[in-house]
C-alpha cells in the first residue's frame, strides 16, 4: 500500500493498493479465518462462513437493511464510525430472494473489502488526514464509503446527490453521514 494524493478533496491523501496487494491480503485473511473455524481451509466458502468472518470485523451487521434511501440500485453499505468498528448494512432483498444468493455472496465479499482495507482510516492511527479537510462530522456522526450498486460497481455519493463510477482499488472516498 502506498499513500497517494487524493483527487476528490475529501481527504490530504488516500491509500493505493496493487491487485497483487489485495489478493494476498484478501486470500490470508480467508485462509486464517477457515482454519480457526473448520480447521482446514475448504473452498467454496459458504455464505454463512462470509457473514460469521464479517461479523467479526464490525460492529454490527444487517442483513435485512432497507436501503431505500441510499438510492435505488444499493444493495450493501458500510458506515465508518469514528472510533468504532465500521457497521455493514445489506438489502434485505438479496436475502430474501433465492435467486440472488450470488448477488448476495459478491456484496458481502465487497462490503469485507472496504471492511478489511479502509477501518484503519477511522482509527486514530491516521485519523490527522481526515482532519486535514474538516471531514470529522462535528456531531460524530459516520461516514458511509462506497455503495455498491446493481450494476456492480463502486458508487460514492456526493452531496449534490450526483454518483461517481470508480473502481475498488482507486476509488476510496468517504463522506460525513448524520449519526
Amino acid at each position: 500500500m502506498i499513500w497517494v494524493k487524493d483527487k476528490t478533496g475529501r481527504f490530504a491523501q488516500r491509500p493505493h493498493y496493487e491487485p497483487s496487494e489485495l489478493d494476498l491480503e484478501c486470500e490470508s485473511m480467508m485462509a486464517e479465518f477457515l482454519r480457526g473455524r473448520h480447521g482446514k481451509v475448504c473452498y467454496p466458502v459458504s455464505t454463512d462462513d462470509l457473514t460469521v468472518l464479517i461479523e467479526k470485523h464490525v460492529e454490527n451487521l444487517d442483513l435485512y437493511a432497507d436501503l431505500s434511501a441510499e438510492g435505488t440500485d444499493v444493495e450493501g453499505v458500510t458506515d465508518f464510525l469514528l472510533g468504532k468498528r465500521p457497521r455493514v448494512r445489506i438489502s434485505g432483498n438479496l436475502v430474501t430472494r433465492d435467486w440472488m444468493a450470488n448477488r448476495l455472496r459478491t456484496t458481502l465479499t465487497h462490503e469485507l473489502g472496504h471492511v478489511k482495507f479502509h477501518t484503519f482510516m477511522f482509527d486514530g492511527a491516521v485519523m490527522w488526514l481526515l482532519t486535514q479537510h474538516n471531514q470529522i462530522p462535528p456531531d460524530g456522526g459516520s461516514f458511509i464509503v462506497g455503495n455498491l450498486s446493481s450494476f456492480g460497481s463502486v458508487s460514492d455519493h456526493n452531496d449534490a446527490g450526483a454518483s461517481r463510477e470508480s473502481s475498488k482499488a482507486n476509488g476510496f472516498s468517504a463522506e460525513p453521514r448524520p449519526p
